[in-house]
């Protein structure tokens, strides 16, 4: 099987499972949220604040090093095996013992056991972590997403049904781990990799090499991404920070969903091209155009019909997460095309400019932050986040040009349509919504209209679109029917 069906094939399995999953998860999210308080949310997500700041020295850039090498492959996960699993047992015990500091902080004390029992999961996680890289390096993401399937089951049945039984916080603690726990001998069970006490030090030399520079990167990003829920929990309150959090989610979604399928597929895929610069930058386009296609007119329906999704799908408590929601659908449609850079960045070597693009935007961030919010509340925090977002954008663009030998105009014909479908299909809804009582079925209403527009300004004004999206609509055909008859053949 050549590469451009193997991606295909790939990209068909982690949509497929994903759709699942996902969806899966979006229906326990709004079960959850309905039951839960939000300050339950905020105290979980200062919790895991403390498990994902241990959690940056978890791998250390070795896992995306490992999908990045193409000789003594073996070697190199025997190595990484050991020394990530090392690092984990070091990481929970820095969480079990930091943790009460840190409740002491913010004066809850419940924050030191969710954290100590959650922070278990990061053991699990280093165990499993060279396998399941293993299976993406090798593009075998249809075992690679098995223990997701499970994990996601597990999580929802859990955590609803603790919920229901008025377990509070608790419900989302032990969903995590157990699920969690279930994915650990999950993976084991269908991996074929075995670890052996064998370290090689050159070759770990070589991974740290690589990892080093996306290592300082993640732990740029971390900060990027999680001083916001430190600073608004420490501000503004733990009750505040649930409407951020779930506001930041809800704004998410799209990309989180969308973006970060792609990207899993497409790493190691942009990987084993990156000597063929036509045919990479042909790839990027490519997936360019896909996710923006999807993230764009997402992010702006949920911009315009927030107060409706909140009211209506999350409950009257949450409308306080509204002004900011709206705010930070506007950085995901950012952080949505910025995402594809970041893997053709890793897949080229170049995680030196990721950790330096990463380090510009802390700094303004960092500076920024806590003014801002004693300021302007949720709002001025997601407007801060709308220009990380921006300055992230420019930057990618900068560095672009170089690496695929494109121009400015190029990149932005690529989702001139989605951009021009969106814009036009959100005026039109704009308008009716206007007209129309807010009510559980205008909503629906008004979402089917934007979605009927989007299609049909995106049919005129980018038919080769429509031909491509069928082309490959045909290729997954052939592919369920080829999968069907060696199912059946067997």
């Amino acid at each position: 099987m050549d590469l451009k069906q193997k991606t295909i094939e790939n990209t068909f399995i982690v949509f497929a499972v994903s759709f699942v999953t996902r969806g899966l998860n979006i229906l326990t999210k709004i079960v959850l949220v309905r039951l839960l308080l939000p300050e339950d949310f905020g105290l979980f997500a200062i919790a895991l604040l403390i498990i994902n700041t241990v959690s940056l020295f978890r791998e250390m850039g070795i896992e995306s090093a490992l999908i990045y090498k193409k000789d003594d492959v073996e070697d190199a996960a025997h190595s990484a095996f050991i020394i990530i699993s090392v690092i984990g047992i070091m990481m929970y015990t820095i969480i079990y013992f930091t943790a009460p500091y840190v409740a002491t902080f913010y004066g809850e004390a419940e924050i030191a056991q969710i954290a100590r029992i959650s922070g278990l999961t990061v053991i699990f996680m280093a165990l499993v972590s060279v396998p399941v890289t293993l299976f993406s390096k090798n593009l075998d993401f249809g075992k690679r997403l098995v223990p997701d399937v499970v994990s996601t089951i597990t999580y929802s049945t859990v955590s609803i049904i603790l919920a229901f039984k008025g377990w509070g916080v608790w419900s989302l603690v032990y969903g995590g781990f157990i699920a969690s726990l279930v994915s650990l001998f999950a993976i084991w069970k269908i991996s074929p990799y075995r670890p052996q006490l064998k370290f090689n030090r050159r070759i770990m030399s070589e991974l740290f090499k690589y990892g080093g520079y996306l290592f300082a990167a993640q732990m740029i990003i971390f900060v990027l991404t999680n001083v916001d829920d430190a600073v608004v929990g420490k501000i503004l309150g733990l009750t505040v920070l649930g409407y951020y959090t779930l506001a930041f989610s809800f704004a998410n979604m799209p990309v989180t969903n969308i973006s970060h399928i792609m990207g899993r597929v497409m790493f190691p895929t942009f990987s084993r091209i990156n000597d063929n610069l036509p045919l990479l930058k042909k790839a990027f386009f490519k997936t360019v155009k896909y996710v923006s296609s999807l993230t764009i007119p997402l992010n702006v329906i949920i911009l315009l019909l927030a107060s409706e999704y909140v009211r209506f799908i999350l409950g009257e408590r949450w409308m306080n997460a509204v002004p900011v929601l709206r705010v930070l659908c506007l950085y995901a449609m950012l952080r949505s095309l910025n995402s594809s850079a970041g893997e053709l960045f890793k897949a080229t070597g170049q995680t030196k400019f990721i950790r330096d693009m990463s380090f510009l935007q802390l700094i303004v961030f960092v500076v920024f932050i806590v003014p801002v919010t004693r300021r302007f509340g949720l709002v001025g925090v997601g407007s801060l986040m709308v220009i990380k977002g921006i300055m992230a954008f420019i930057l990618c663009l900068w560095r672009l040009i170089p690496t695929l030998n494109m121009t400015v105009r190029e990149y932005f014909s690529v989702i001139k349509s989605q951009c021009i479908a969106s814009g036009l299909a959100g005026i039109i809804t704009l308008v009716a919504h206007s007209l129309i009582n807010q009510t559980m079925s205008s909503m629906i209403v008004n979402t089917c209209l934007f979605g009927l527009i989007y299609a049909l300004v995106m049919y005129r004004v980018d038919n080769d679109y429509y031909l491509e999206v069928k082309e490959r609509v045909n290729d997954i055909m052939i592919l369920i029917n080829n999968q069907g008859r060696q199912w059946i053949s067997k």
